[in-house]
């Protein structure tokens, strides 16, 4: 959450993990802030980056900038080269006005000739299955499965 809010930059939590080095769950704090290196910014990015592994699909690139009508576009997951883009929608996104910046975001993508899906926070972990079986259709019919 830090790294989201920009308070700490991931290097720098990597270089304090140094200074610990009989840390208890060292290994699975390793791992966690190679992800937030990788690019992975909320609990839902990290566990949807985990069921790609389990999954075996190639390990999407996470926080893309791409620049839309409304300005810069941050794109939770992308997967170049099948031009699929799949968002990761935690509580927020359905509060407020967040829809509305959410469906203007997700045009701007569409317009970008990228198929763009989204996934509720939820479903992760309470029913990913369908959801996966959406993103390894589209990996499968643009080779990259």
């Amino acid at each position: 959450m830090t790294v989201q809010q920009r308070i700490v930059r991931a290097d720098q939590l990597v270089d304090a993990l140094t200074l610990l080095p009989k840390l208890p769950r060292r290994a699975l704090i390793t791992g966690v802030l190679a992800d937030i290196t990788g690019g992975s910014e909320s609990m839902g990015e990290l566990d949807f980056v985990r069921a790609c592994r389990r999954r075996r699909l190639p390990v999407p690139s996470r926080q893309v900038t791409r620049h839309g009508v409304g300005g810069r576009i941050h794109l939770h997951v992308l997967w170049e080269e099948a031009g699929l883009v799949v968002e990761v929608d935690g509580a927020h996104h359905f509060v407020g006005d967040a829809p509305i910046a959410d469906a203007l975001r997700q045009n701007d993508v569409m317009l970008q000739n990228l198929t763009a899906l989204r996934i509720p926070r939820l479903a992760l972990r309470v029913n990913p299955e369908p959801f996966f079986a959406q993103i390894e259709r589209i990996l499968t019919d643009r080779g990259i499965l």
